[in-house]
């Protein structure tokens, strides 16, 4: 039987034929109009278009995490202590404290990790890769060298993107291989390629003869050199107040600076994405030494003494607070004095008249 589609309705009598069965072609179903007064404040939209999500490459490793690397004295040489909590997750939906942060990418070099951790020890890799290719090191090109791998991982993430979204490489992309799609398009492109960022920042410390260095690693792959101390994760900024508030500096000996390196990471656990648990190394020119459960409860001890966190009975008499009351009736006593001059005055000045 052989089936016709019509653009009109079909009377029964028309399917009389044997052999032919006239049907109806579907048609478009359109929405009703609005009205003037509330499509005026419809805004209008490209129904064909829509913006391309954030990429996250694991959502459950996302940035929940303190990390504080410091510089301190050790007897006639120097150490970098690195302290981190071990809290992975989704931030503000689900977390556990199972997370190694705190990493060696390669010999004479510690690294601790804030972000997604799968591109952390991706980029550590680098790190280790570059350090590994025999790039002699001094005081004068460690700044330039130590931001070398992120620009690698970087250029990395991008050919990443385009190969498993359009197929092509990144010179490919240069070359215009995909100069036949829509602007719009082309455009949405270039906007994801240049918002590709490393999704994760590290701390880096390492060692040039007895000279220690400190690094830290943005996610855009900015690479800064650090004085005394840095902090990086979402509870970066209570930790480097109180490391600020303690006037921490290099000249620090080794256990005062555990302990304000401690202090700071605990401080910074009022963040909900910040985790109880704590991580803390002593970082030198051929070792790495973890802090033992006895020296962690020693430095709570230390902690309960110098940082208490339940807060002492103040008192406050009240002569230490001026009354509002009683300050307007002064105002006002002093006004009428003023106002009201005395008897004394008002006699000198009838003399003075008569005189």
């Amino acid at each position: 039987m052989t089936t016709i589609e019509l653009d009109r309705p079909v009377k029964k009598s028309e399917n009389c034929s044997a052999g032919t069965a006239l049907t109806v072609r579907p048609q478009p179903r359109y929405a009703p109009a609005l009205p003037s007064r509330i499509a005026t404040r419809v805004p209008q939209r490209d129904w064909g278009h829509f913006p391309e999500r954030r990429r996250v490459y694991n959502p459950w490793e996302h940035k929940v995490t303190t990390c504080i690397g410091a510089i301190c004295q050790d007897g006639s040489g120097e150490r970098i202590i690195m302290c981190s909590d071990t809290r992975v997750g989704i931030e503000g939906f689900a977390s556990a404290d199972v997370g190694v942060k705190l990493h060696i990418p390669h010999q004479g070099i510690a690294a601790m990790i804030a972000g997604t951790i799968a591109r952390g020890r991706e980029l550590l890799s680098v790190y280790g890769k570059h350090m590994a290719e025999g790039t002699a090191l001094t005081a004068l090109t460690v700044r330039d060298e130590m931001k070398v791998p992120p620009q690698i991982q970087k250029r990395k993430l991008i050919e990443e993107y385009l190969a498993n979204t359009w197929a092509v490489s990144y010179g490919e992309y240069v070359d215009g291989k995909l100069g036949n799609l829509p602007p719009d398009v082309l455009s949405d492109i270039a906007k994801t390629v240049s918002g590709i960022n490393l999704q994760c920042s590290l701390i880096l410390g390492l060692f040039l003869g007895k000279t220690p260095f400190l690094f830290t690693v943005d996610e855009s792959g900015a690479v800064l050199q650090a004085d005394a101390f840095a902090c990086i994760g979402s509870g970066w900024s209570i930790a480097q107040a109180n490391m600020y508030r303690r006037r921490y500096s290099h000249r620090f000996r080794l256990g005062d600076a555990a302990y304000v390196v401690y202090e700071s990471k605990r401080l910074s656990e009022v963040d909900p994405s910040v985790g109880p648990g704590t991580v803390l190394g002593v970082f030198s020119t051929d070792d790495m030494c973890l802090i033992t459960h006895e020296g962690r409860k020693r430095l709570d001890e230390e902690m309960s003494k110098q940082c208490p966190s339940t807060l002492r009975k103040v008192e406050m008499p009240d002569t230490f607070f001026l009354s509002s009351k009683k300050n307007m009736a002064s105002s006002e006593h002093e006004e009428k004095a003023v106002s009201q001059p005395s008897a004394g005055s008002t006699g000198q000045e009838k003399t003075e008249d008569g005189v």
